[in-house]
């Protein structure tokens, strides 16, 4: 199985997803796997017509919400260490959050890092454009409880979708009901899915969507929260491969 042979690489440790194998996006570095991320960084922004951090393997696009999409460094011995956001301290590292933009939580005092990491608890809306098509396997989402619901949106090139509703307190809030604060949600599969929280997702998609052809992923927090560990097989031509073949069966008819 391909998924099974397929080399883990870790990114920000990773190379440009022509290279395959599968693909770990989180948040460590950017994609050239040396620069790191910083707490509070700006991303996904674009400069010069050049979408900066991951412009080697997609155009991140902040869409809505707060003011912009940045860097939460959630670890235990981290600078958010009794700040504002007790229930995002769950030990993994850097995470992507919707930045805050009430009460001066917008402001940059260094160009492009916002002065205090914190996300925005009227959510908003980003999304994920690869430069090839690709197989989504799974995302860790952070502090989905209280109204944080979030919606994961997977867009196949022919614009088709699967939709994962993932409901409120999915996971728990540490500051309340202790660990782990986050869950992994499978990206593979059409099952109700629970995490800590007891709830289950609901999964949705339209007839003929192609899960090997994903060219998109779009995420809509109706709350605060943030993702880790975005995870993904890039499957480049199999568009094209599974078109021939369908051809193939007709003419065979």
């Amino acid at each position: 199985m391909a998924r099974a042979s397929a080399v883990l690489v870790a990114l920000g440790l990773a190379s440009a997803p022509a290279l395959g194998g599968v693909q770990v996006i989180d948040f460590t570095t950017e994609d050239d796997g040396v620069t790191a991320l910083v707490n509070g960084q700006e991303v996904g922004d674009l400069t010069g017509g050049v979408y900066e951090e991951f412009g080697n393997l997609f155009n991140l696009t902040h869409i809505s919400g707060g003011a912009g999409l940045s860097i939460f460094d959630t670890s235990f011995t981290g600078p958010n260490i009794g700040g504002g956001d007790p229930d995002l301290i769950v030990g993994l590292g850097n995470i992507l959050i919707i930045q805050e933009n009430n009460n001066g939580l917008g402001t940059q005092t260094v160009d492009d890092i916002f002065d205090t990491a914190n996300d925005d608890a009227g959510g908003g809306v980003y999304r994920f454009d690869f430069f090839t098509a690709v197989e989504m396997l799974e995302v860790t989402l952070v502090d989905v409880n209280g109204g944080n619901d979030i919606d994961v949106t997977l867009i196949d090139s022919q614009g088709l979708t699967r939709v994962y509703s993932v409901p409120a307190m999915w996971t728990n809030d540490i500051s309340v009901s202790g660990p782990l604060g986050y869950g992994v949600l499978d990206l593979t599969s059409l099952a109700p899915q629970s995490s800590e929280g007891g709830n289950f997702t609901n999964v949705s998609q339209d007839l003929g969507f192609n899960s090997l052809d994903v060219v998109a992923v779009e995420f809509q927090f109706f709350g605060s929260g943030g993702i880790d560990n975005l995870t993904f097989i890039p499957t480049p031509g199999v568009a094209t491969v599974l078109g021939l073949g369908l051809l193939a069966s007709r003419r065979r008819r």
